[in-house]
Formats: C-alpha cells, structure tokens, sequence
C-alpha cells in the first residue's frame, strides 16, 4: 500500500507557466528575428536612396533626348527643394511642363548634400555635366549627370 503522505506531494495538475530555458529559447529568437530585420531595413535605405540617384540619371538622359526632338536648349534644375526642367521657347525658360518634366519635390527624407545645380542641354543634347551628392540621414551617394547621351 502506497503512503498517503507521498501522494500529498505530488502536484494535482501539471506545472503552469514556462521553464527559464525555454523563455531564453525564446528570447534569442526574437533578438535574431530583430537584428535581422534591422539589418534589412539598413539595406532598404541605401538601396532607396540609390534608386533615387539612378532615377534623377534617367530623367537628365530624357531631358537630353527631349532637347534634341524639339531642337530646343533645356535645362534640369536641381535644389534643395527639388527637380525641375525648364525649356527655351520664346525667349524664356518657361517652367511649366507636362510630367515627368515638371517639379517633383525630394521624396522619402531624400536631401540634396551639394550645392544646387542648373544642368544645361544644348540643341543637340550636349551637356557640360554635374556632380552632386544626395543624402538621407548618415547615408550619402554620389550622382554624375554627364554621361546622358
């Protein structure tokens, strides 16, 4: 016969709650989990940032493209503010073109680090070229605007 005093010791229902171990097993998942991510999200933002920089290269080589089809000078105006074209007509630069050629202001914390640029484009869709820096937070790179044609 069994000893009541040793059944008294024994738990009813089973233990609630989690182990240390298996709340450490835990915890480092979740801290991996979220290095990864970060590391991801480091990524992101340089890769953004120079999608950025390769779309401001190709609205410059359809800016020269655009001067010689209409046979006029342009010009791709770049401050701190933004991106513009401007184009020769009448003997004035008029501003006001259709997409993509109108202002499109620095989008996702995108800032110009340089100083601002005026990016002429001859008749023939010549340039002298530029050189200037776009940033977000630590993140720079760098943008050449002279091999457009």
């Amino acid at each position: 016969m069994v000893n009541q005093g040793v059944l008294g010791l024994r738990p009813i229902s089973p233990p609630r709650g989690f182990s240390l171990i298996e709340t450490l097993v835990v915890l480092a998942l979740v801290g991996i989990l979220m290095a990864s991510v970060s590391l991801g999200f480091l990524q992101s933002n340089k890769k953004s940032l120079q999608a950025h920089a390769d779309r401001l290269q190709l609205l410059a080589s359809v800016v020269s493209d655009r001067s010689v089809l209409l046979n006029r000078p342009h010009r791709l105006v770049i401050d701190h503010q933004g991106v513009w074209v401007e184009e020769w007509s009448r003997g004035q630069w008029l501003g006001q073109l259709p997409p993509p050629f109108h202002f499109r202001p620095w989008m996702e914390r995108v800032e110009l680090v340089s100083e601002p640029q005026v990016l002429g484009f001859s008749r023939m869709g010549q340039t002298a070229g530029a050189q200037l820096e776009l940033g977000r937070g630590a993140d720079r790179v760098r943008v050449r605007l002279d091999d457009v044609l």
